[in-house]
């Protein structure tokens, strides 16, 4: 089922592991060397050559249909279906090969040819149906198509197409139900999170610290606890029932339920950044500080208490305090929560106290001598006086 040699994968991970641990100074230079030697895995592609490839293979993948389009077009009678349908085979065929033959993972072209391919696979589907009106199928076909891909390919992008076309299938679904069932969708919204969110505990207690869809657990994890608060949020709910159910809010009236909105839009962030520095959870961390931003612009977007420059003078000097205190207040702490370096981050403040260790240890130091009946003599050059000679 998988496109990959797990094997390579799998130490691909743990060379990375390798190298967080060589960074955090618990292995050596030779020992990461060694491990390097007998570990072969896919090679380690740097972040900028990667996006130079992924816009190299958009073009490679573009310019070949594109001159599939003009060869089988020529007649003016174009079958949009099945030419997605031949683009979508062309972008998976030539990805299998990459990976077969010439053991590219998460190299940049074969980023290009699966989201490509993907994309021309689900467009295909689309002009199938014909029918705009009706493009619930679609949604529901690209979850489908996600999952899948992100199954074989170990795609973070993937995860994220499934999860969003599975959150479109449920959406467009209630909007074609009674007004009732309409009026429900920010808990149904919420519940397709929960549903998610056990989702990716399941799946994650089932398999090994590390795991090749590690990536992609990540992403349903952050997907789900953004769409839970979304589906709460304030502004979120108030404008889709504007825009989606018609519903108009006049001045000086507000929406049902309101006071729970309102509450929920600042207790979740709160309680998503509780719960992380009780469990320690980075990822939970910055989804709740985002979320809680979002908090501070959705209250901004309907009352303007203060003007804009006050506001954020307020904000900067509040956060200038809460930084302060904790920081006092976690340094020197050597469990739990703590202000001390992150021994896994390298910083110029870890390596000038390597420095300093290294010359503690192997600088020459000077004897000592009784000063009693020295004669530095008169200034000459290496003398220690205080003559008027150089």
């Amino acid at each position: 089922m998988r496109a990959f040699d797990q094997i390579l994968l799998e130490n691909k991970l743990l060379l990375q592991e390798a190298n967080i641990l060589h960074k955090g100074g618990i292995i050596g230079t030779e020992q990461l060397e060694l491990i390097e030697k007998q570990l072969p895995a896919y090679p380690d592609q740097n972040v900028f050559i990667r996006i130079g490839l992924f816009v190299l293979g958009i073009f490679l993948y573009s310019s070949c249909c594109g001159l599939f389009a003009f060869v089988t077009t020529v007649g003016g009678n174009a079958n949009f279906a099945w030419t997605c349908f031949v683009y979508a085979a062309f972008g998976f065929s030539g990805l299998e090969l990459m990976i077969q033959k010439r053991n590219y993972y998460a190299n940049g072209l074969d980023d290009a040819f699966l989201y490509c391919a993907e994309f021309s696979l689900i467009a295909a589907v689309g002009f199938m149906i014909g029918d705009f009106e009706q493009i619930t199928p679609v949604f529901l076909f690209a979850a489908i198509i996600g999952t899948l891909c992100s199954i074989r390919y170990a795609d973070r992008f993937s995860a994220l197409i499934a999860c969003s076309g599975m959150t479109s299938f449920v959406v467009s679904v209630t909007l074609q139900m009674g007004d009732f069932v309409r009026s429900l969708l920010p808990f149904i919204l919420m519940c397709v999170a929960v549903v998610l969110y056990f989702t990716y505990k399941k799946i994650k207690a089932t398999l090994n610290y590390k795991n090749i869809y590690s990536n992609c657990l990540n992403i349903v994890y952050v997907f789900s606890l953004a769409l839970f608060y979304l589906g709460g949020n304030y502004l979120v709910v108030r404008e889709a029932s504007s825009a989606l159910m018609n519903r108009y809010v006049a001045p000086g009236s507000d929406i049902s339920f309101a006071f729970l909105f309102y509450a929920f839009t600042f207790i979740t962030p709160l309680a998503y950044i509780y719960f992380s520095l009780v469990k320690k959870d980075r990822i939970l961390l910055w989804t709740g500080l985002a979320c809680a931003a979002f908090s501070i612009f959705t209250i901004r977007y309907y009352y303007h208490l203060l003007p804009t420059e006050v506001a954020l003078l307020l904000g900067g000097f509040i956060l200038f305090v809460a930084s302060y205190y904790f920081m006092n207040k976690l340094k020197g702490k050597t469990s739990g929560l703590t202000f001390e370096q992150d021994r896994f981050i390298e910083t110029d403040s870890l390596s000038n106290l390597e420095v300093v260790a290294l010359l503690q240890r192997y600088a020459v130091k000077a004897e000592s001598s009784d000063s009693e009946g020295a004669n530095p003599g008169g200034g000459e050059f290496g003398g220690g006086g205080s003559g008027n000679n150089y």
